[in-house]
């Protein structure tokens, strides 16, 4: 995790804010004298993007944190808890490193890993407060912390054009999977429905270039000038077959063809949780004695509805099967509750045979 912080974290490396200075603190901004920190909302990209603006007196009150304050591998905690116990003033998630068994980690100034990730690129951040980016088959950790680095970042793969990054997104592109359920659901000895684990799909996958963030609901573009270019995907993390990259158009909502009234009576069901196929794996079905939810059972547990904590996440795909009788306009309608972010509100993008069929589905 990445924090603006006034704790005292490192002693040795953070100055203390000056007592003659004023704390000022309101739900979008927060300055002391040494941090100052405006937030806004943009809507962009299809999304809705949340942009801190962050002034710092010094490059030490940049800072990182691990979850419960330890170092190791697949060591977790939620942002708001690891940035109250560093008393963080704004606090982010960071790259991510305990899913990793290799890859530089240099925190506050302290070489954590030093085995390399063979052609990872990272961002360091320097004493100074500069930025840079650095492959780690060409300098090592110790060389980075002798250089003045203070913070090692690692994403990836990253997307170059020309040999050059078009922009910030494509350092950290994600490369979609697929997981597959067949079939109904098991049952333990006490007759609850029990979930079953989504086997990964072994086939070939089309898919489009996403940022990390997953703020592109139809995928990234660049711009590119007549003529020829080079394009380079430079593998970060774990293996993958490629076997070719194609440029595509921007997906474009379709023109909206249900101005006419609606007519008939036929009903198409799906079960939210019979979910044949997702991009994630820790999208959960889950139960709940809820007598509102089909199926319901006040004897056993029955599992009937997608766990809202699993399905939160930036480009998180849910893709389900169905087939209607005749052509004609549907209306769509979804059960749903939204009880995990008070006052704030959730998007989702909606995809009819790979389009979005207008553009209030965006």
């Amino acid at each position: 995790m990445i924090q603006a912080s006034i704790a005292e974290a490192t002693p040795e490396a953070t100055a203390a804010p000056t007592e003659a200075a004023q704390v000022i603190s309101t739900a979008n901004s927060y300055s002391d004298g040494n941090v100052i920190i405006s937030i806004s909302d943009v809507r962009a990209y299809d999304s809705t993007v949340y942009v801190a603006d962050v002034v710092l007196a010094s490059p030490e009150y940049l800072q990182t944190a691990f979850a419960n304050s330890t170092y190791g591998r697949n060591v977790t905690a939620k942002t708001s808890s690891i940035a109250e116990n560093a008393n963080a003033v704004l606090a982010i998630n960071g790259d991510y490193y305990g899913a990793r068994q290799s890859g530089y980690v240099i925190r506050n100034g302290v070489i954590y890993r030093s085995t390399a990730n063979r052609n990872a690129e990272d961002l360091v951040i320097y004493r100074d407060g500069s930025f840079g980016i650095v492959n780690e088959s060409q300098i090592s950790a110790q060389e980075l912390l002798n250089s003045g680095a203070w913070n090692v970042l690692s994403f990836g793969p990253a997307l170059l054009i020309d040999g050059e990054i078009p922009y910030s997104e494509c350092a950290s592109l994600t490369l979609d999977s697929r997981w597959t359920m067949t079939g109904g659901f098991e049952k333990d000895r006490y007759g609850n429905e029990v979930v079953t684990m989504p086997k990964k799909d072994p086939g070939t996958l089309q898919c489009r270039l996403m940022g990390k963030a997953g703020l592109y609901s139809r995928g990234m573009g660049v711009y590119l000038t007549a003529g020829e270019h080079e394009f380079t995907v430079i593998c970060r993390e774990g293996p993958f077959e490629l076997y070719g990259v194609s440029l595509e158009p921007e997906i474009q909502p379709e023109a909206d063809r249900a101005g006419g009234a609606l007519a008939g009576s036929a009903i198409v069901t799906l079960q939210a949780e019979n979910v044949p196929s997702r991009n994630n794996p820790n999208i959960r079905p889950a139960a709940d004695y809820d007598i509102h939810l089909t199926p319901y059972s006040d004897q056993e547990k029955v599992i009937n509805y997608i766990e809202d904590i699993s399905y939160r996440y930036a480009a998180d795909e849910l893709t389900y099967d169905f087939t209607v009788e005749a052509d004609g306009c549907y209306a769509l309608a979804l059960r749903m509750r939204q009880a995990e972010l008070a006052n704030f509100p959730v998007f989702r993008t909606f995809y009819v045979d790979g389009k979005i069929p207008s553009g209030a589905f965006m």
